[in-house]
């Protein structure tokens, strides 16, 4: 039971490493200018063109600013952000709550 216990332990503590190792590997990504350019192309790409996201800046996950930003529907588009910004703290949401410090925009249309 105890040899048991132990392998289990390790299995736990090998599948949360490789968690935290991906997730910072990630974010060192996207804090890059490719990567933040992977990102608007994997937004549009994801919501089938329904969101465009161009001049993606800051610091990610919890700095954001975007240049541009476009909502589409089968329609159109509905909305159009300019210069926008976003701080927030996304710790939060690992216990359910969105604390946001800043949201704004230049302009919205």
């Amino acid at each position: 039971m105890n040899r048991a216990l132990r392998i289990a332990g390790y299995s736990v503590a090998v599948l949360v490493s490789i968690v935290l190792i991906a997730t910072a590997a990630l974010v060192i990504l996207a804090n890059s200018d490719s990567g933040r350019r992977s990102m608007e192309h994997w937004v549009a790409r994801l919501s089938g063109g329904h969101v465009l996201i161009t001049g993606l800046s800051g610091h990610v996950p919890d700095a954001l600013r975007a240049a541009h930003i476009e909502l589409h529907d089968d329609t159109g588009t509905w909305l159009t952000g300019e210069g926008i910004s976003l701080n927030w703290s996304p710790l939060g949401l690992l216990i359910g709550h969105v604390k946001i410090q800043d949201l704004s925009a230049d302009r919205v249309s």
